[in-house]
């Protein structure tokens, strides 16, 4: 770790032998774990990261894993008795924090089950920028990692769960993985880029804005609320069309996106939106709004 900067917390000063080794261990523990979670690196003060977000996809996970379980063999392997009372202390504490890490992982699993684990996600991970100057040069370098696309699930349900994203606002400059806003009850999720299949599936309310494409079966299930996209259109059977036209509410959404510094396409600003009803495998009272064309006339 030569030349790289400081890991919080690190080396006590006159640290020797079987302490020295220890916490150079601990050095290189503490270094691949802010990697692995970006996110608390920021949270403590370590500002390497602060470009990136934590990986929670599936490959992301059992990377997340493997890290851990490599140093928890390694920690274990350390005689304890060789080290002074403070490095034993030091070593308890790593050892706990490795354990649960993939007692979090392995068997809590909030990133699949928990909706809410996201939005925390993003919370902390501004969190500290409210303590600093507004004009701090931290801030764009923050705010350019936390934009960008998304895995699986964004606002959406986990597996098996029942409720999705329950109020406020998502936006995504890029694309987004499948099952975006699954189970949505409330707010809104603006994607700049595409989603994956199943986008806005057994949604019961709230607004997706999807600027590019809907992959596989958008709105599988939709209960209520609105899908909008600007790209193709793979729908489903069960959903039927009804006009071609230009909503009023869409002023007023897209006014608010903007005004939050979403960038919307320029199409956008003109044309009509081509409308279809569904699902009708289930309540059947939601919309897809699918632009059409500048020259799109009312119908």
């Amino acid at each position: 770790m030569s030349g790289a900067p400081r890991i919080p917390g690190g080396m006590p000063p006159g640290a020797m032998g079987a302490d020295l080794e220890f916490y150079r261990l601990a050095d290189h523990y503490l270094a691949d774990l802010f990697a692995a979670f970006p996110s608390a690196s920021t949270a403590a003060g370590f500002h390497v990261h602060d470009r990136r977000l934590d990986d929670w996809s599936a490959a992301g996970v059992r990377a997340k894993i493997a890290m851990a379980r490599a140093h928890q063999a390694a920690l274990q392997a350390i005689d304890a008795a060789r080290l002074s009372p403070g490095a034993r202390v030091d070593l308890g504490i790593l050892k706990a924090d490795t354990d649960s890490t993939l007692l979090s992982l392995e068997e809590l699993r909030p990133h699949e089950r928990d909706p809410q684990f996201f939005v925390d996600l993003l919370g902390n991970s501004l969190l500290y920028l409210t303590l600093l100057d507004p004009d701090s040069p931290a801030w764009p370098e923050r705010l350019e990692g936390v934009r960008g696309s998304a895995g699986a699930r964004l606002g959406g349900a986990s597996p098996g769960g029942g409720r999705g994203m329950t109020g406020g606002i998502i936006l995504v400059r890029g694309s987004v993985g499948d099952h975006a806003g699954d189970r949505m009850r409330r707010g809104v999720i603006a994607v700049a880029g595409d989603a994956l299949g199943y986008a806005g599936a057994r949604m019961i309310a709230g607004t997706l804005v999807v600027c590019g494409s809907l992959g596989t079966a958008p709105g599988l299930g939709l209960k209520r609320g609105t899908l909008v996209t600007g790209g193709i259109l793979d729908l489903l059977p069960t959903f039927r069309y009804a006009c071609t036209y230009r909503p009023g509410f869409l002023a007023l959404l897209f006014r608010s996106l903007e005004g939050r510094g979403f960038a919307l396409p320029e199409r956008f600003r003109t044309g009509g939106f081509r409308r279809y009803r569904g699902d009708f495998a289930d309540l059947g009272k939601g919309e897809i709004l699918q632009w059409a064309s500048s020259s799109a006339a009312e119908r």
